[in-house]
């Protein structure tokens, strides 16, 4: 049986916690990671990573990073 490859890592994101992989069929996807809270999640669009990390965030009790962040 042959291995499973891992995602590739890409690049980084304009959103914190975000960065840009490919997977191992070839396609682009968008992985939000934050160890400090213990989440992980990919998603298709970098928007929709930059969204769960910001409610990951509200949901440990703390203040958004991202696109919900409070307009001044």
């Amino acid at each position: 049986m042959a291995k499973q490859k891992h995602p590739t890592y890409i690049k980084g994101s304009k959103y914190k916690y975000v960065t840009e992989q490919m997977s191992s069929q070839g396609k682009i996807m968008y992985r939000a990671h934050v160890s400090a809270i213990k989440h992980l999640s990919y998603h298709l669009t970098e928007r929709n990573a930059a969204l769960a990390v910001d409610i990951a965030f509200i949901k440990k009790g703390e203040k958004p990073r991202n696109i919900l962040i409070p307009k001044k």
